[in-house]
């Protein structure tokens, strides 16, 4: 009985821990410092203690009462365990992006040198949107003075939602390719660009401080401070991540009222990466600061300089304010205003590199560029000033409508060839005239970074503050490789992670549980099928959720439609027919068009804040 009870203890407690980690884990905030509003979570707390402790009582039941049937369900439920965990140690290895070939790191000497000749010198302020300079001028007008000389392009669309998905094409001018890891892709554009070759040409180093997640080995030799020196790690390093690692990992498995004595702070890994080396670059805003502050922007450098910092900027976690001071919010402060103070700490590094440029004395022959990767909300609309080689007048605003997926790459290239600010194609682009501007949304085959699915040819008719003039003309899917035949009446389930049908077009992150929305304009099911239907087929689609008061569903087969309906809120599931003759082969596929989609409502920090949704579906089933 003794060791019956012991085993109750030990496999009670890790199946509590399994079912926590994996399905009660989700719906808290940001682990970015600040203060957790645990009264808000307070039925998490009840069911996370009602399943631990029903677990439990029922495991000491059973082995007490039935102490030879429990040594048999025990094992069994074990075996089950340790092959699910099995699986998943397999899945995330073969869902991993694949490893490069050798370390590289990104040499921060000589960082701040310039040249006395000429410089282009680019700031990308991460998520730092358009909206929040805005704000900044209205709430201080004096910083039309601050950046004199500067021309504010507020209507500027970026090239991608997410980092990983714009820095390449700013730093290669090439496009990011689907079905394939953003790693690669990445690659492959670096070595598809011209970009590097032109301005070696035109006398320039190209000099990129960034993440090293950002660099290859194939870059060596075209991004002139990247060298075959990757961080080693030290004890100290080692120690510190081992540790955040494991509180990490404690917070998941924990009972809610037990995870507040593991909460992390996301910050806390940039600090521990600070202990990895001096010598190469580590994204630190605050010591970026410091750093230009205390040595200035010399210009010690022999040969013309183009220089990419890129800073954490305004990305999560919102822990520190406009002085780099930690500071912890209350939940009633929205993310917004977090974001807009986090903002104000990246104008003050704008405003000491404008400083130091005056000087070193290289201001006035350096062109000046302060931007971003992309927005928060308004996540295609990045900030984008610009200070020209010798200008000399005062601070204005430009209507002028600026891509920087079209206009960026080329200008730097313009500039570097001799070309004065007003002879470039962005430098003379007219404030009157409209133009049509393409951004991409991509999607991820489950969570941020894994291959790219699909993508989403985004055109801006319009202000690029404006959400209404974003239309999604196409969807280009990268279809996965054939799945097994379908038999009739058996389901489909609506992810692309389905066994028995191609499935595109609709998001699900692979976690027990999590919905499976529809996030642009169309989507996808394609089937094998044994041979062609000798009947007509019935259709029937079983509906999670209509994101609003009802949303028009339109599915075709073959280009002919054979649902077209508003679906209100609250349908469980629409149905209809397929006509045998739109199936003549033994191949089926429906296209679904979500013509009433609307931008996600919900402003979090996660992949679907930045989606059109329409519906989230559960299965498709087709006799």
């Amino acid at each position: 009985k003794a060791s019956a009870f012991v085993s109750a203890i030990v496999f009670s407690f890790t199946l509590s821990l399994y079912i926590e980690y994996n399905f009660l884990v989700t719906g808290y905030p940001i682990m970015d410092g600040g203060a957790v509003n645990w009264s808000s979570l307070a039925d998490k707390g009840t069911l996370s203690t009602v399943i631990w402790v029903v677990l439990i009582a029922i495991a000491l039941l059973a082995a007490l009462w039935k102490t030879e049937i429990f040594r048999k369900v025990v094992t069994f439920l074990s075996g089950v365990l340790l092959g699910m965990l099995v699986v998943s140690t397999v899945s995330l290895f073969v869902a991993s992006p694949p490893a490069g070939k050798s370390n590289v790191g990104l040499s921060s000497e000589d960082m701040y040198s310039l040249s006395q000749e000429e410089n282009i010198l680019v700031v990308v302020s991460d998520t730092f949107e358009s909206s929040y300079f805005a704000r900044a001028l209205e709430e201080d007008p004096s910083l039309k003075d601050d950046f004199k000389d500067f021309i504010y392009y507020h209507d500027t669309t970026g090239v991608s939602t997410f980092t990983n998905l714009s820095l390449p094409v700013l730093f290669t001018g090439e496009d990011i390719e689907i079905g394939k890891y953003p790693s690669t892709a990445m690659i492959e554009a670096y070595a598809k660009s011209d970009f590097f070759d032109a301005m070696h040409s035109n006398g320039y180093d190209v000099r990129y401080y960034t993440r090293n997640v950002y660099m290859d080995q194939s870059e060596l030799g075209k991004v002139d401070n990247l060298i075959e020196a990757g961080a080693a790690s030290n004890a100290s390093a080692t120690v510190r991540v081992s540790e955040l690692m494991y509180r990490f990992t404690m917070f998941k498995c924990m009972p809610h009222y037990l995870k507040q004595f593991f909460t992390v702070d996301t910050a806390d890994f940039t600090d521990a990466q600070k202990l990895v080396s001096e010598d190469l670059f580590v994204q630190d805003d605050e010591k970026f600061l410091a750093d230009i502050t205390e040595n200035g922007l010399p210009t010690a450098s022999q040969s013309k300089q183009y220089i990419v910092y890129h800073l954490k900027g305004v990305h999560a976690p919102y822990n520190t304010d406009r002085n780099f001071k930690s500071v912890k919010y209350g939940s009633s402060t929205p993310l917004e205003d977090r974001r807009y103070e986090k903002s104000l700490s990246q104008i003050k590094i704008f405003k000491e590199i404008i400083a130091q440029l005056k000087k070193s004395g290289a201001y006035e022959n350096t062109t000046i560029i302060f931007t971003a990767d992309h927005g928060n909300l308004q996540r295609y609309n990045p900030l984008f000033l610009v200070k020209p080689e010798n200008a000399d007048s005062a601070f204005r605003e430009s209507a002028a409508q600026v891509s920087l997926l079209e206009d960026y790459v080329p200008f730097i290239e313009e500039l570097s060839s001799g070309r004065s600010f007003e002879d470039t194609k962005l430098g003379s682009l007219s404030e009157t005239a409209e133009r049509v501007r393409t951004v991409y949304n991509y999607d991820f085959a489950t969570s941020y970074g894994t291959s790219l699915v699909s993508r989403s040819v985004v055109e801006v008719k319009g202000k690029a503050y404006d959400d209404s003039s974003y239309v999604t003309v196409r969807d280009e899917f990268a279809e996965s490789a054939a799945k097994d035949k379908y038999s009739w009446g058996s389901a489909v389930e609506l992810t692309p992670h389905a066994a028995n049908a191609v499935v595109c077009g609709i998001h699900d992150d692979a976690t027990p549980g999590s919905p499976r929305y529809a996030y642009s304009k169309t989507a996808l099911v394609s089937l094998t099928l044994d041979s062609a239907p000798d009947r007509d087929l019935s259709a029937t689609i079983d509906i999670a959720k209509v994101w609003t008061s009802s949303q028009r569903l339109v599915v075709s087969v073959g280009g002919t439609v054979v649902f077209d309906e508003a679906v209100a809120q609250g349908t469980p599931d629409v149905t209809f027919t397929i006509p045998k003759e739109l199936v003549p082969e033994a191949s089926l596929r429906l296209d679904f068009e979500f013509p009433d989609r609307i931008q996600n409502p919900v402003d979090t920090e996660t992949l679907a804040s930045f989606y059109d949704v329409s519906f989230n579906f559960n299965r498709l089933v087709i006799a």
